[in-house]
């Protein structure tokens, strides 16, 4: 069990690493959609895209992000 927990840690890890490049680059707003849709599209369960750009936002406020977004 516990190398199962392991691998899923390692594998939420890789997807919130290539979801904060995709979203970083602009890709999902390029595409006019967001990361969580996007990722949706791409297969992944809509609870692991929730997850996954939760966990990407949770430690800046609406106003930093609407900053990064606008340069």
């Amino acid at each position: 069990m516990k190398s199962w927990r392991l691998i899923g840690n390692v594998a939420d890890h890789q997807i919130a690493t290539h979801a904060a490049t995709l979203d970083s680059l602009g890709v999902a707003e390029k595409a006019g959609s967001t990361t969580k849709k996007l990722l949706i599209e791409m297969g992944f369960p809509p609870a692991a895209a929730t997850r996954t750009t939760a966990h990407q936002f949770r430690s800046h406020s609406p106003l930093q992000r609407e900053r990064e977004r606008n340069g």
